[in-house]
């Protein structure tokens, strides 16, 4: 797991946590600790993302990467993030996301789906 912060704000990358681990690590956190954005483990399999997990991560912004795009178990646990009030961004969808980490918090300062202007690595040859 790697926890990058500014200040008060910071980025959870937990690596390929499985549910059982999420909810021993949410067991062990500071209690109060947020995180405004929690990439989603497991490539969003119902294997992660345990209810306890969301709720202790206090993630704003959950990012999904990897896994299967159109299966059932990845839809429901994007949902389960969602019905959380988290937003959810997910590269199957959108793409590249790109965002930017400051004092000021973090903020999602280009998402190639809906981006005007290339990002970087689309100009590479």
């Amino acid at each position: 797991m790697l926890r990058v912060s500014v200040g008060e704000h910071a980025l959870l990358l937990p690596g390929e946590l499985d549910a059982a681990s999420e909810r021993a690590l949410a067991q062990r956190l500071p209690a109060g600790r947020r995180n405004d954005v929690v990439l989603v483990s497991r490539g969003a399999s119902a294997t992660g993302s345990h209810p306890e997990w969301i709720g202790t991560s206090g993630a704003r912004l959950a990012i999904a990467a990897g896994g299967i795009a159109q299966s059932r178990s990845r839809a429901f646990v994007l949902a389960r993030w969602r019905a959380a009030g988290v937003r959810v961004l997910d590269t199957r969808r959108d793409g590249g996301i790109e965002i930017g980490l400051g004092t000021q918090g973090i903020v999602v300062t280009g998402v190639a789906r809906t981006s005007r202007y290339p990002f970087a690595w689309r100009r590479l040859p």
